[in-house]
């Protein structure tokens, strides 16, 4: 995928998500149904009033799926919430996504290609929420994998131990840091990147990783706001790889951030 524009990180294919989002919602949306009808099933032999009361309930949750599915399909179409106070995003990235992807393999989608376009979209809805803010802290999370992996330095202990030899993009985003303002960590693993949000709490996240990490990351971190960014692989998953830095560059300016350290 392209990433040299904020155009390129935030559009994607709205049919097949959108199919695929509503598909996942119903096959666990069914399944609690499914299962709430076998035990009002079991109930009915004891008093008919359990068969009333079950249906009765079964019936509501239909309607509420009904209501969440058309919800979900007009927010993906507006690409923001379109009703704000119902979090559509945080329901779907966190539970929806997970079946998405065994139905993808079933179907012959590729589940990276997939994750993409989640992730498109979900950056489609920060990037909405954030247009009319001015997020005051803004941190940087970086795979440990953008560093040469000959280089002998701890970067992962502190980022500015890096010597800025050239060698690796690294050096490069922590000038970009030092323009704009802000935190930036480098992490080992999913724990350290969790721990650095607690402690710091930034008001957005800008996360750079291969398509699994970044779905699992961004789900592991909401409802932090995340914009998710792709990481390049030109030797292969995690080992010496890059991001186009001016796509990061380009997104903090377009959003007109300026940001303190975290």
């Amino acid at each position: 995928m392209d990433n040299t524009s904020i155009h390129n990180i935030s559009s994607y294919k709205p049919i097949i998500t959108i199919s695929l989002l509503v598909l996942s919602g119903w096959v666990l949306w069914g399944s609690v149904c499914a299962c709430l009808f076998v035990l009002v099933s079991a109930l009915a032999w004891i008093s008919p009033i359990f068969l009333f009361i079950g249906l009765a309930i079964i019936s509501i949750l239909l309607l509420v799926g009904i209501f969440f599915s058309i919800l979900t399909i007009i927010s993906c179409i507006i690409e923001h919430e379109a009703i704000p106070k119902i979090q559509t995003r945080y329901i779907w990235m966190k539970y929806f996504t997970v079946v998405a992807k065994s139905i993808a393999k079933r179907v012959n989608i590729d589940p990276n290609k997939l994750i993409q376009e989640y992730i498109k979209l979900s950056n489609k809805f920060v990037i909405y929420e954030i247009q009319n803010t001015q997020p005051k802290k803004i941190l940087i999370l970086l795979p440990h994998c953008l560093q040469k992996n000959t280089c002998g330095l701890k970067l992962t202990t502190d980022i500015h131990n890096c010597k800025q030899c050239g060698a690796c993009i690294v050096g490069s985003l922590i000038d970009l840091s030092q323009e704009f303002n802000f935190d930036i960590f480098l992490a080992s693993g999913g724990t350290l990147a969790r721990n650095k949000i607690k402690t710091t709490l930034p008001d957005l996240i800008l996360a750079v990783a291969c398509e699994r990490d970044l779905l699992s990351g961004i789900r592991d971190m909401l409802p932090f706001k995340v914009i998710g960014i792709f990481n390049e692989r030109p030797e292969g998953p995690c080992i010496n790889t890059s991001v186009n830095i001016n796509t990061i560059k380009e997104l903090l300016f377009n959003m007109q951030v300026h940001s303190k350290v975290v």
